[in-house]
Formats: C-alpha cells, structure tokens, sequence
C-alpha cells in the first residue's frame, strides 16, 4: 500500500525532503491531529524519499482514543503499559508492519480476529516479557500465529515458556527470525521449527537447554545463525549440529562445556563464527575445530587453556579474528600462527605472558589488530612486532612497560601504525621525538600511567595525523602548548596539573573534545586560554578547582554543545556567561555550592536540553535567568535550599519533561507553576516540606507520568489530588504522616502501575477508594509499615482482575479474608511478612486455592506447612518462622516452585528435606541459612539438579558437613557456607572443586594459614566473586586469589583474624578489572604502606570498603594509612587504640599524634628486634613512612601474613637473616640477602639472561679478585665482615637482585642473580632518596606475574660464587638460627633490600 500525503502531513514531508533529522518527540509536534500522549518519528523511503511513514511510540501509555486515519503508521509500540490482554488494533486505523507489546503482562495473545486489520501486513511482532507461558499447561500453543502469514520476525523471549506445540508455527512459512531467549526450555524444539523452512535465525539465549543430540536438527532447514549463549551444556556430541548446511554463525559462550567431540561440530561446511568463550575448556579443542575449515571468526576466550601450538590452528586456515583471551597462556611458542596468513584480530589480553617471543607472531603477514592487555608484559616486545608489516592497532594496555623511547618504538615498525594504547603501564617519562616515526597513528592512549612532564617535542611528528590522544590518570603538573593542529579529541582528566599555560591549547584548532575534569589544582580557565577553539563541541572542566567562570568564558565557543562544570567551588554564575550559546544542550553545574545564578546568565540558549544544579545551595530559581523560551527538557535542581518559587519561573520553558526538585526546603508548590507544561512527564519533590495536597494539584496533567512525593511531611490529600492526569501511573507517598484518606483522593487517574503508601500512620482505607469507579486500573500497591489491623478488602472494590502486586508488610494484621473473595483469589504478588498472623489465618493463605506467584510469609509465625494450594506459586519466602519440619506432603502440587527461602527456623535434620526435592525440578534458588541443621552429608542435596544458587549461612548447631555434599549440584553458580561455630573443619578445596561452575562464593575457613592451591581459584574461569569467613583464618597466602579473570570482581574478608594484609595479596588480580574489596569486622589494625603502594595504578578500579569495622591502631605505623584515606576521601575510619586517640576519626588526627612508643616519627630509626621463636608465632618489621620518600622507620607488628614483595631501604647496621627451605623448619643462617621463594621470572628471554648471568659473573669474579688483593696486602684470612660504605657487595650491587627458586624437596635451591635495568622501577615501589643523594638511583624489583608461573631452570651462577654463598651460610649459621625467613623483613648492610618471602604463593 502506498501512502497518500495529505494536507495534515505536510510538516512530514517537509522535514524529509529538507533531509532533517526528525528525533523522536510528541507526535502532536508532526501532526496537531495526532492528539495522543505518545512521541512519534518519521522514516523515509524510496529513490528520493517520496514515501513518509510514521513511527508512533506509546509505551507506558493509555490510550483513550482512536488514532485519525490516513496516518501512514508503520511501527507501533505500547510496552510497559500494563496490558495483560491485547488491545483492539483497529484503533491504530493503519496497516501497521511492525508491533511491539514487549514488557506487559499478557497471557495470552488473543483470537485471529483481533489481527484482522493488520494480519496482511505485518511482518514484526515482539511480544518478549510477558507471560504467555505462565500456565500449569507445560506446553505453550495458540492458533492466532497461524494467520500472520507475513510475518518474518517474531520474538517470544521471557515468557516462561517450557515446551512449544508442535503446530504452533504452521502458517508461518516466511518467518526468518525466531526469538525464544530467556524462557525454561529445556531441548531444542525441533518439532516446532521444523515447518520454518525460511528460517534463519534461531535464538534460544538463556534457557535450561543441558545438551544437544546426535542430529539434533535433522530436518530440512536454511539457518545460518543458531544462538544457544549461557545455557547449561556441558559438552558437545558427535554430529550435534549435522544437517546445518547453511549455518555461518553459532554461539555458545556462557554454557559449561569441558569436552567437544571431534565430530561435534562436522556438518556445518560454510561456518563462518564460532563463539565458545565462558566456558570450561582446558584444552584447545583443535580435533572438533579441524572440521571446520571455513572458520573466520573464533573466540574462545574465558576458559581454562593453558597451552597454544601449531597444530591447534594448522587446519584453521581461513581465520580472520581469534580472541583467546582470559586464559592461562604462559607462553607463545614460534610458528603458533605459521598457517594464519589470513588473520587480522588477534586477542591475546589477561593470559599469563610475560615476554614475546621474536618469532611467536611468525606467519601473520595480514595481521592488523593485536590486543596484549594485562599480560605483566614488562618490554615492548618490538623484534616481534617488527615482523608484522600490517600491524596497524596495537594494545598494551595493563601491561608493566616502565620505559619509552624513540629506538624502542621503532622497532615496531611505526610506520602503519594508526591506533596504540599503552595506558596502564608504569612509564615515567616520554623522551622527545618518541613517536616522531609514526607516521600514520591517529589515536594515541597512554593514560593511567605516571607520567609528570610533557614536553613540546613529546608528540613531534604527530602534528599531521593525531585525531585523539588521552593523557588522564598521569602525574602531570605542567602543561605547555600542544602543537597538533588536527586533533579532535583531547583528555587530559585526573591529573594533577597547577600549571596551565595560556597558550596550551592556542594550536589544536580542530579540538572537538577537551577533558580537563578531576585536575584539582586548575583554579582558573581563562578566556584566552580556550578562544581558539572555535570547533570546541565538548569540554568537561568537573571536579576541578574553578572558582569562578568569567562572564565572557565561552563567547567564541559557539559550537559548543556539552558543558560540564559539576564539582567545583563556583559561587555566582555572572550575567552573560553562556551567551549566545544557540547549539548548547546539556549543562551541568552541579555540586559547586552555588548561592546565586545572575539574571540574563542564559542568553539565547534557545536549545537547551537538559540543565542540572543538583548539590547546590541555591535558595530560588528565577525566571529572569532567562531571555528567551527555550527547549529544556531536563530541570535537576535536587538538594539545594529552594524554599519557594515565582509563578513564572517554569513557564519560560514550555517543553519540560522533567522536574526534579527533591531534597529541598519546598513548604507549597502551587499548581500555577506546571499548569501549561502540557509535556511534562515527571515531577520528584521528594524530601521537601509539603504538608497538604489539595485539590488539583496535580491534576490536569494530560503527560504526568511520574509524581514523587516520599518523605514529605504530607498529612491529607484531598478530593481529586490527582484528576484528570490520565497518564499517572507511578505515585509515591512512601513516608509521610498520612492516618487517613479520602474516599476521592485519586479520583480520576486512569492507570496506576505503582501506588505506594509504605511507611505513614494509615490504620485503614476507606471503602471503594481504590475501586475502579476511581482508579480505573490498579497494578501493584504497597502498604507496607503502616498500622493496619486487617487487609483494607473494601477499599480495592472490584480490582481483583487487575491487581498483580499487594505489599501488606509490617503491619499489625491478624486476620486474613476467606478466599471466597477474589482480591485474594486474584492476587499475583502477595506480601504478608512481619505480620502476627494466626494460625487460621496462616492456613487460609497457604491451603486454599490461589493464583498467587509470590508469596512471602517471612516472619508471621508459622510453625508447619498444610498442603499448599497454590500450583502457580514460583517463589515461597517462609523466613523467620519456627518451622522444624517440612513435609513431603506440603509441596505435592507446588511443581513449578523456583526460589524457596526456609532461612531462620527451627528446622535440624536437613536430610529431612530429600524428600521434597524431586518434587521441585526447577528449583534454581533454596536458602536453609540460620537453622539448628547438625550435619549435611552427600545426599542432603540429591535431586536437586537444577539449584544454581545455595545458602547455607550460620548454622550453629553444624558438626559434619562432607566434602561431597554439593557434587549433585553441578549448576551451582552461587554457594555461600560460612559462620559454622561447631564445625572443626571445612575441606574448602574439596568443596570448591566439586563445583565447576561457580560464580560467586563465600565460604568460611577453618584453617589459621590459607593457601592459594586451598581455593582452586584458577580451575574456576567463570568466577567473579570469592569471599573469605571466620575467625579461624589468621593469615592469608599472597597468591590466595591468583586466577581471579572477570572483568568486575569482589572480594571479601569478612569476620576473619587477619591482622595485616600481605601486600601483594590484590598484585594477582588482573589490573584491567573492576575490584570491590570488603574487610569487615577482621581485625586489622592498619593498611601497610607497602599494601597501600600496591595500589597506586587502581586509584580509579578499586573500593574498600569494611575499614571501619577493623581495629585500627592509630601509631606511626598508620600515617600512610591516614594519607591515602584523605585522598580517597572515606570518612568513617575511627581509631581503636591506643586510648590517647581512640574514637577519633583517624582524618582528625595528625601526624604528631601517631606515634609509637611515646616517641614521636621524627625520632631516629630503630632498629629490627629480634624474631620470637616460640611456636608459631612471629614478629614481623613492618615499614611505616613518615612520607612517601623519606624518613623510614623499622618497627615490630604483630604476626602478619606471609609477603612477597621486595621494598627499597637504605643501609643501617647489620642485622642477620634466614631462610627456611619448604617442607622443612630447620633455619639456616646467611650473610647475603635472603632468596625468595617462589618468586615468578620476570627475564624469561634468553638473551636478557644471558647478559645478566655474564654481567653477575664479571661482579664475582672482581670481588673474588678484591678479596684476594686484600689477603696479600693484609697477610691475614680473609673474614667477611658487615660492609662499609664503599665496600664492595657480593650480590647485592645496586640494580640487582638475589632470587632464589626453590628445589625439588631434598634438592638445594638454584641461585639466581638477576640484573633489573634502572628504568624498569614498579609502580608499587616506593623510592627511598637519602640525605644528601636526593638523585640516587632507586633499585628495582621483578614484577610478580600472575599464575601460572612457569619457571625456567638456567645455571647462571658460576660454581664459584655458588660456593662462596654456601661457605658464607655456614659461617652465620649460628649466629642467627633463632630468626625465620619465611615472610620475615631482612635488612643487612650487604642488602639494601626488603624482602617479603612466601614459600607457597605461587605454587
């Protein structure tokens, strides 16, 4: 049909042939026939757009009326609108192609006849988030679908759907894209699709699918996409996917497949993607892939391969993207990519790489893309990027690259480079002419490291081709002028700059983009400064230091359109700052405290969106502001100190969708000042001071859709509050003071989606005034928190058929009404907690008939279970009760149950519940936490196939929990078992391992010391939560969360021992993740500076949290403590001891009250006592600073955890150290520097080894020679003694270091000297410059990697140091065998080093 352009149109046409962009807007703006509440866009079509079409959206609308016929409507949507049948389409009066009813509460999707007018037509239905498959009827089937014989996408996602009918389909011949994501199906539904012979797509996303049979899609079909993401196969069988001829692309990432048959994958000849990433594979599965030669895109990242050779990609041929990242790579071997000539991607990020090999990438002459991120990469591999003559995007991200230079980067091949990031590293400085040989690169990313200077000739040779560069999260304190006329993009965000010159910016003509935001010491930007920028569209100065803006700041910005000023110390915004500002739609000014905005501050900014001046102190808003109308949308004016409003001051802004004006101090707020804003959708005045609500105050509102009025002190609300405000449909009076109200209060609204009443003073509701005679429509109400004596029936009147949710929480009810009422019948959602229910009223909601899905009886009572009448119920919350047992009986009918909450009862024979299970085969959720249950053995849980998620906290009364107690729930992703007092034991390994699907975690250790292998965290890809429980645990290894690979992670330590944290414990964890870390209620008493200086490169990444909870011992030892609190700004840290400072905040605090001893920081170092030797305990010196370059001191802790980290100090008196070899507590004494243990190579090239090993033997051969020359001039035995300043060192020259790597048990460990190159200083070491030698280089320490650590044994020492060294450990062994090595701080005048050992960090 083709659409005639009548008169009414006109304005459509227009807007198409003068090919502007029409976004959406209130469809009265296209057409004033169009009188609806709905927005609406054009679309054009044919060679010069001559036919106009018209997109109409409706959602979270009622309609009322017809639309106007002769609209050409091609789309319409109405989601979110509460439907739970179809509406009649002939209102549309057009022949609509696409329809989208997504996100209602539809049952079912109604008759053919309700599709008559459109039937032909259409060719899109969505009807996804609906409830069509909430039925006892297993089986979902409709006829209506038959008719639309046009019809090529259809989407049935999330609608709970279990089984499809087979003949459901038939009709629907052309249909090319089925969509069941999100439902419970439980097998291909191969009978139902098998008449789809135009079917393309099949989307079964997200549903219970546990395998694929052999010829699984043995019928003829055409599909070329086939989406099977986060289901629960577990492997893949021979000829799975046979009979797929056509398909090009199948996904089957998030599952738990460990195994793929060779022949899995055979059939599928023209297979183009394959994505098999999140998964459980070990191994490359380069036999099934062998069948697929067409292959092209490949990612199978986020699984457990350890290992890539050659002949797992030898038949791959045709591969173009290979993303094999989140692995456990430890190395690429030459010739791995020899037959990828065709490979352009390659994702190599978060795997354990360390070095590249020269000839790994040998064979990718195609190459273009290389992602390195977060691989511990410590030099930029450039004999091996050399040899990729197409290599145009390179990524380092997160790597530990310390040091830059033009050589370097040269070495790459500079020459086709157009995208390099190298953010994240820990380069300090970038010599000039650094890029000067790239000649082609246009985006440039080295944020994030710690860079202080950019100099003018930094970026030499980029003045021609740099479109975007990112500077932010470096150390910059000066800035001069950047000579790169065509950039576009310019982040300079998180520094510290406080010296800005005014020509900085003078040359980037063409800048777009300008971040300057979180640079606190910028407290001026001056006109001069950015008036070249005529181009500027966005600049971000927030979280800056501006104390004002001059009037005339942005006068020659004229381009500008987004302008953020959020969080700095502006006071009074002058008039004429934003002048003529026509293309400025977004404004942000919020969090400054500003008193005052001048009249006339806006001139001319006809176009602005969206203005916010949240966080303020602003005590009135005024019209005069303004010159003009303009098109805000968006006013934020929330938490400032408003008390009341001009009648015009909203009127200058007829377009207002939002008013948001929470948290001030608003007492009235008169009708006048919204009345003619006919667009406005949402007013918040939340937490003001209104205390009445009369009559149409909120009436007449044709678009009001969201009214918040919580936490006011509002008492009444009158007849008619809200008439005639037909969109109405989420209402808030949660929180006031209301004891009563009228009987007309929301007389009028037509649609209530959401009414809460929660927390007033209602002790009941009058009759009939939520009855359909005034609400047309009820959706879900809360009442929860008020006085209520009974369930207010009379008040719903006759809204049975259309309630879904009643909240009838913490009230006083006792008595529940007879299901002969149909309110209760009815009844979706229904919440009945923390209500004394009797006993007749418990069996009246639980033993007869309801159509309820939720049902909370948590807290009311209840002492044992009827039969439960209830056959639709999906989720049960009996907490809080005093159930001992449970029957079998109860859940006979209860068969679609999905979530079960038992938690704080009575209930002590777990084993007691097995009966119940094979009732509940799609229970995914069960919590049994807080009950007397004494033992669960292995077949507490049998049965229960389906659980994902399992609770098992505080169980007081536990005495046996079996290791093999969870291995029948191979689905479980989320396992919390801690707090068990009586439990002597927990096999957290043998949990933990029965579990490979584990996402989350929290589990109580019963062992004092917890290693890395306890938790088998690198056998666990998908894990992205571990936390750690109970007093028991005492220390923690540094390797403890090694293998940790989400992209966002938590971790908790929660009510443990720990009194310290080893400092490398977060060093691990991948730096490119996202961490929340969590101490509470532990026992530590400060965070170290050397923990703290771990990190230093996750300022941006990180939160810890729980710090108040532990405590803290406020002495010397916690002033870099206090530092770093200051600059992350937390607030709640108070000091527990010692008693002169206790209950303060520790930012109250100031460096001459920590002290320790009653000495003051100043006072000269001490010196190291002695370790204890008694048992197990020990004495460690920890470090504390008195700033972050000077001044240290050496004092005892209490016993801490183990450490491996190596710190730099400067040379005091002698002091002895030990080592202990593993598996053994015998001490051996050492003059040198002790060896640490288990410390992963950083120098795993060959070449670098081998210079170093010949550098460190030149080093013993002289001291060998100075030894000798001294026994000749002396005449005396030589007898080492504690070195002199000057005084040669054997093994511990400055920039070296002494590693050494344990043995087989029974076998010496091997030395290794290992020369770190002076550049190459870690972001976590802190450098020490002595009196007097401020510019003294700073010694160095090897990265730690993260697992798995392979380990090289090269001999470099000669026999001859080796012998020295031993002769040296006898001679000493003596003297300091009461001293421990292990985790213990060593300090000798021959080694200028701290060293933390752990024996079993990385095993």
């Amino acid at each position: 049909m083709t659409p005639t352009i009548d008169a009414r149109l006109l304005l459509l046409l227009a807007c198409a042939l003068a090919s502007v962009s029409c976004a959406w807007r209130p469809c009265t703006d296209l057409d004033a026939l169009l009188k609806i509440p709905c927005r609406c866009n054009i679309e054009t079509a044919g060679n010069n757009s001559q036919y106009v079409f018209v997109n109409v959206n409706c959602d979270r609308t009622t309609l009322t009326a017809p639309f106007p016929s002769g609209i050409p409507i091609i789309s319409f949507s109405q989601r979110n609108s509460g439907h739970q049948a179809l509406p009649d389409l002939s209102i549309l009066n057009a022949p609509v192609r696409k329809l989208d009813f997504s996100n209602n509460a539809l049952r079912s999707i109604g008759t053919k006849a309700l599709f008559g007018s459109v039937a032909e037509y259409l060719t899109e239905l969505r009807l996804a988030n609906n409830l069509l498959g909430d039925s006892l009827n297993p089986i979902f089937s409709t006829d209506v679908l038959q008719a639309l014989q046009s019809l090529k996408v259809l989407d049935l996602s999330g609608n709970r759907i279990i089984a499809l009918e087979e003949s459901i389909f038939d009709g629907n011949r052309r249909l090319v894209e089925l969509y069941l994501d999100q439902n419970k199906i439980a097998t291909v539904p191969v009978a139902a699709v098998k008449e789809l012979t135009s079917l393309k797509l099949l989307s079964l996303r997200s549903n219970r699918i546990e395998s694929l049979e052999p010829d699984a899609f043995n019928f003829a079909n055409k599909l070329e996409r086939l989406d099977l993401r986060n289901n629960r196969i577990r492997s893949l069988k021979s000829k799975a996917f046979a009979n797929l001829a056509s398909m090009k692309e199948v996904l089957l990432a998030g599952n738990q497949l460990s195994h793929i048959d060779e022949r899995a994958l055979a059939g599928m000849d023209v297979l183009q993607k394959l994505d098999l990433s999140d998964n459980l594979l070990s191994e490359f599965p380069s036999e099934a892939l062998g069948s697929v030669v067409s292959l092209k895109v490949l990612n199978i990242s986020l699984n457990n391969i350890g290992k890539l050779e050659s002949n797992h990609l030898a038949q791959m041929k045709s591969l173009q993207i290979l993303d094999i990242s989140r692995n456990t790579i430890a190395t690429i071997l030459p010739g791995t990519f020899r037959e990828q000539l065709l490979l352009k991607y390659l994702d190599l990020s978060l795997n354990s790489l360390r070095t590249i090999e020269d000839d790994a990438f040998e064979g990718l002459d195609n190459l273009q893309t290389l992602i390195l991120r977060d691989n511990n990469i410590l030099f930029i591999p450039g004999s091996a990027l050399g040899r990729l003559p197409k290599l145009s995007n390179l990524y380092l991200d997160f790597n530990r690259v310390a040091a830059l230079s033009s050589s370097i980067l040269k070495s790459i091949q500079p020459e086709n480079i157009r995208y390099l990031s190298l953010s994240r590293n820990v380069i300090r400085e970038l010599p000039g002419d650094s890029f000067a040989a790239f000649r082609k690169l246009i985006y440039l990313d080295i944020s994030g490291n710690s860079l202080g200077v950019i100099g003018e000739d930094t970026f030499k040779g980029l003045e021609g081709t740099l479109l975007e560069i990112k500077l932010s999260f470096n150390r910059i304190a000066s800035l001069r002028k950047f000579v790169l006329p065509k950039l576009r993009r310019l982040d300079l965000s998180a520094n510290s700059i406080d010296d800005l010159a005014i020509d900085s910016f003078h040359s980037l003509h063409n800048l777009l983009y300008l971040n300057m935001s979180g640079n606190e010491h910028v407290g001026q930007v001056t006109r001069t400064m950015i008036y070249p920028l005529t181009k500027l569209q966005v600049i971000d100065l927030s979280h800056c230091g501006l104390k004002m803006l001059q009037a005339d700041l942005f006068h020659n910005n004229t381009d500008l359109r987004i302008a953020l000023l959020n969080h700095n110390q502006l006071r009074v915004i002058e008039e004429g700052t934003f002048l003529n500002l026509n293309n400025l739609f977004d404004l942000s000014l919020a969090g400054n405290g500003l008193e005052q905005l001048r009249p006339r501050s806006f001139v001319n900014t006809v176009n602005l969106r969206t203005l916010n001046l949240r966080q303020n102190a602003l005590q009135e808003l005024r019209a005069d502001m303004f010159t003009t109308e303009t098109a805000l949308e968006v006013l934020d004016a929330s938490d400032n100190a408003l008390k009341s409003f001009a009648t015009n001051t909203l009127k200058i802004h007829p377009r207002l969708r939002k008013v948001l004006l929470a948290n001030n101090r608003l007492e009235v707020f008169p009708p006048e000042l919204i009345a003619d804003l006919d667009h406005l959708e949402v007013i918040d005045l939340a937490g003001n001071r209104l205390t009445t609500i009369q009559q149409l105050d909120f009436g007449r509102l044709a678009n009001l859709r969201e009214l918040y009025l919580r936490a006011n002190a509002i008492d009444s609300v009158q007849d008619m509050a809200f008439h005639n405000s037909s969109q109405l449909q989420i209402l808030d009076l949660a929180a006031n003071r209301l004891e009563r109200l009228s009987e007309r209060s929301f007389e009028g609204t037509l649609r209530l989606d959401r009414l809460d009443l929660s927390d007033n003073k209602l002790t009941g509701l009058p009759e009939q005034v939520l009855a359909k005679s005034r609400v047309q429509r009820l959706e879900r109400v809360s009442l929860a928190g008020n006085k209520l004596a009974s369930v207010p029936v009379a008040a719903f009147g006759d809204q049975h058929d259309t309630l879904q949710t009643l909240d009838l929480s913490r009230n006083a009810i006792r008595e529940v009404p007879r299901a002969s009422h149909m309110l209760m019948i009815n009844a979706k959602h229904v919440d009945f907690s923390y209500n004394p229910l009797t006993p007749e009223a418990i069996a009246t909601v639980l033993g007869q008939p309801k159509t309820v899905r939720t049902l909370n009886l948590a807290g009311t009572g209840v002492r044992e279970l009827p039969m439960l009448e209830t056959p639709y119920l999906r989720s049960l919350n009996l907490s809080h009760n005093n159930i001992s047992a449970v029957s079998a009986k109860a859940f006979e009918k209860v068969t679609l149950l999905e979530r079960l909450d038992l938690s704080h009862n009575a209930i002590g024979d777990a084993d007691g519940l097995r009966d119940i299970w094979p009732k509940l085969a799609l229970l995914g959720y069960l919590d049994l936490s807080s009950n007397p249950i004494r033992t669960i053995t292995a077949s507490t849980f049998e049965r229960l196939d389906g659980l994902t998620e399992l609770y098992i906290r505080e169980l007081p009364e536990l005495t046996r929990l079996e290791k093999n107690a969870f291995k029948p729930l191979k689905d479980l992703t989320v396992l919390q078992a801690y707090q068990f007092a009586k439990l002597g034991y927990i096999d957290v390994q043998g949990i933990v391992q029965e579990l490979p699907a584990l996402a989350a975690v929290d589990i109580e250790a019963k062992d004092a010391n917890l290693e890395s292998d306890q938790l088998q965290v690198l056998h666990h890809p998908k894990l992205h939560t571990l936390g750690l429980h109970g007093y028991a645990l005492q220390s923690l290894s540094s390797g403890a969360f090694a293998g940790l690979r989400n992209k966002y992670l938590t971790v908790r330590l929660h009510n443990t021992s720990l009194t310290a944290l080893p400092p490398a414990l977060l060093l691990p964890l991948p730096r490119s993740a996202h961490i929340d870390f969590s101490i509470a209620g532990s026992k530590v008493g400060t965070l170290t500076q050397p923990f703290l200086s771990s990190l230093d490169d996750r300022k941006n990444s990180i939160q810890i949290d729980g710090l108040a909870t532990n405590p803290v011992r406020c002495d010397c030892q916690a002033r870099a403590f206090r530092r770093w609190i200051l600059a992350t700004k937390v607030q709640d840290v108070r000091c527990a001891s010692p008693p002169t400072v206790a209950g303060k905040l520790l930012t109250e605090v100031g460096d001459s009250e920590l002290v320790c001893d009653g000495r003051s920081k100043a006072t000269s170092p001490t010196q190291p006592a002695a370790s204890s030797t008694g048992g197990s305990t020990r004495t460690t010196p920890t470090i504390s600073f008195y700033n972050y370059t000077s001044e240290v001191q050496m004092t005892n802790a209490a016993a801490t955890t183990e450490h491996d980290i190596i710190w730099s100090m400067p040379p005091v008196s002698s002091s002895s150290t030990t080592t202990r070899t593993k598996g053994s507590k015998s001490k051996v004494s050492s003059a040198a520097m002790p060896p640490l243990k288990k410390m992963p190579s950083a120098n795993d090239d060959t070449l670098i080894i081998g210079i170093v090993g010949g550098v460190v033997v030149f080093i013993f051969l002289l001291i060998i020679c100075i030894c000798i020359c001294r026994l000749k001039m002396n005449n005396d035995s030589y007898h080492h003694h504690h070195a002199r300043a000057g005084h040669p060192m054997p093994m511990g020259m400055p920039g070296t270091l002494q590693v050494n790597y344990t043995g087989k048990k029974g076998q010496p460990a091997a030395m290794y000297p290992t020369l770190a190159p002076p550049y190459a200083q870690s972001y976590a070491t802190l450098p020490y410059k002595p009196n007097g030698s401020p510019t003294q280089a700073r010694p160095s320490y090897s990265t730690i990697g993260r697992i798995p650590y392979q380990y090289q044994n090269h001999t470099l020492m000669s026999s001859q140091a080796a012998l020295h060294h031993q002769q040296q450990q006898q001679q000493h062994a003596q003297q300091h065998a009461q001293q421990q090595s292990s985790g213990t701080l060593t300090h000798t005048a021959h080694n200028p080093y701290i060293v933390y050992q752990d024996d079993k960090v990385y095993r």
